[in-house]
């Protein structure tokens, strides 16, 4: 048996210390949020760490969005298999839902929507613009061996028969089709952590105070986007703003008026937030 040493043994009791003063530092910083309160909102999911890069990405871009350009993406597929998507609640509001693909139902997946070198080498017909203020649809999808590729189809794709024969190569639409129609009967309602408030200058004289517990302009989180400004608050605080949006048109916050807007972000839009 080795002898311990009077060093040893001198500096023991100091270690002891110092390893009862880090257990109590760990009680003490554990966050409210281990043991969040009951909410009318479902439970949030967490923002995965480090983030996740989707695959395939399909937003639909409405030219008569308040903040043009905030659309939220109405299909997500990421490389661990998560599966983000919007659908109708049971009481016809459009939500999102999320579910775990497993390997082999990625796999499945991955083969309907028959990503290869031929639909990459496809895209949209740029000079298709039959009529103005309709829809854009973006598509983007990652590929480790085909790489990333965008493909943006101009038109109403759900409804409009000459925009679906004439927009895009008929792959495309299937494609579309394909991710707009998804469903999974395991999804579950799915919340980001945090929602997005826009604010953007307004004159207005009927404004109501900004709360003061919320993300202010000059938050670490905060995102300025030219004059407009994203602002990350807890979702915990979802119902809360709802009440606010139902009352107010405006906010003001820094001695400034601000009409606001609110999104979700998807866990890749929060991973810098």
């Amino acid at each position: 048996m080795k002898r311990i040493s009077r060093q040893f043994l001198l500096t023991l009791p100091i270690s002891l210390l110092l390893m009862l003063l880090m257990a109590v530092t760990l009680v003490i910083a554990t966050p409210l949020s281990a043991n969040p309160p009951k909410t009318s909102i479902p439970t949030p999911s967490t923002t995965p760490n480090p983030p996740l890069k989707p695959i395939v990405l399909l937003t639909v871009y409405n030219p008569w969005l308040m903040v043009i350009g905030s659309d939220e993406p109405t299909f997500a597929l990421y490389d661990n298999g998560l599966v983000i998507y919007q659908r109708k609640n049971a009481s016809g509001d459009f939500e999102f839902a999320s579910v775990q693909l497993t390997s082999a139902e990625l796999k499945t997946l991955k083969a309907q929507l028959k990503i290869d070198k031929d639909l990459y080498a496809l895209d949209a017909d740029s000079t298709y613009y039959p009529k103005t203020d309709q829809p854009t649809n973006v598509i983007k999808l990652s590929d480790p061996v085909l790489g990333d590729k965008t493909i943006s189809i101009y038109g109403d794709l759900y409804s409009d028969q000459d925009a679906r024969q004439n927009a895009a190569p008929k792959r495309l639409i299937d494609l579309f089709d394909t991710l707009t129609s998804y469903t999974n009967s395991t999804a579950q309602t799915w919340l980001p952590t945090k929602f997005e408030v826009m604010l953007w200058a307004y004159d207005t004289t009927d404004a109501v105070a900004w709360p003061t517990d919320w993300p202010t302009l000059t938050d670490p989180t905060t995102v300025k986007r030219d004059s407009l400004y994203s602002l990350y608050v807890d979702i915990k605080q979802y119902d809360r703003y709802l009440s606010l949006r139902q009352k107010a048109n405006a906010v003001r916050l820094d001695g400034k008026n601000w009409a606001f807007s609110a999104r979700f972000p998807l866990p890749h839009e929060l991973a810098g937030s």
